[in-house]
């Protein structure tokens, strides 16, 4: 079990990056060119926050008034709507993908890194 544990936690633990590569010459300074993208992205598209409600269902123990309808058990499992409330940045996913075009139009490119 211990062996499991050492070959697992290394990979919960990982993360990813985005590894930027010069694809030319006359490319930007990278740092430059990322604080000009990030600032102009922002401006673009700036943090938009919304709450998002989603429903999942959780099993609960419900003691039985009428055993004919439970299979003769003292209890029956019924399902339960939760509703889930969570905020969401609704420009994020455009910003990022006008981040990464400006990025690309200042020579660089962004692959993803995996952090082990």
């Amino acid at each position: 079990m211990k062996r499991l544990i050492y070959v697992f936690l290394p990979l919960f633990l990982a993360g990813c990056t985005t590894e930027w590569v010069q694809k030319r010459s006359d490319a930007e300074d990278l740092h430059t060119a990322k604080a000009s993208c990030e600032e102009l992205a922002e401006a673009k598209y700036p943090v938009k926050n919304q709450i998002a409600q989603g429903t999942h269902y959780e099993s609960i123990q419900e003691k039985c008034t009428d055993k004919s309808k439970c299979g003769g058990k003292k209890y029956r499992e019924i399902m339960r709507p939760v509703t889930d409330n969570s905020i969401i940045d609704v420009n994020e996913d455009t910003r990022e993908e006008w981040f990464m075009n400006c990025m690309e139009k200042k020579g660089w490119h962004g692959k993803m890194k995996v952090m082990l």
